[in-house]
């Protein structure tokens, strides 16, 4: 058994704990295949890790959240509201599409 030194000043033991500023948290995301392949894809082609495209994609999605007053948002809808696009059955639009592109 160990005892204690006689003299306890030999002993530099520092009495304050230590905390780490930015510690790091895993987070397991579970994806279909399908996204999965695509996100390990688009890291191949720009040549970074997985992990490094989800952290990027996260910290975008963060960027881009905006803390709109209600108003704002309204008014945001209502501008976009202005745009026409084609409307109407959605078989007859498809069909539309597919000739358009000289598939049907």
């Amino acid at each position: 058994m160990l005892s204690a030194p006689a003299d306890e000043s030999l002993v530099d033991v520092p009495q304050e704990s230590f905390h780490t500023q930015s510690m790091s948290k895993r987070l397991q995301v579970l994806l279909p295949d399908d996204e999965y392949r695509a996100v390990a894809d688009a890291a191949q082609r720009q040549g970074k890790p997985v992990a490094r495209i989800v952290r990027e994609s996260l910290r975008r999605t963060l960027a881009e959240e905006t803390d709109l007053e209600p108003e704002q948002r309204i008014a945001a809808v209502l501008r976009f509201a202005r745009f026409a696009g084609p409307t109407g059955d959605i078989a007859q639009l498809l069909d539309e599409i597919e000739r358009g592109r000289g598939l049907g």
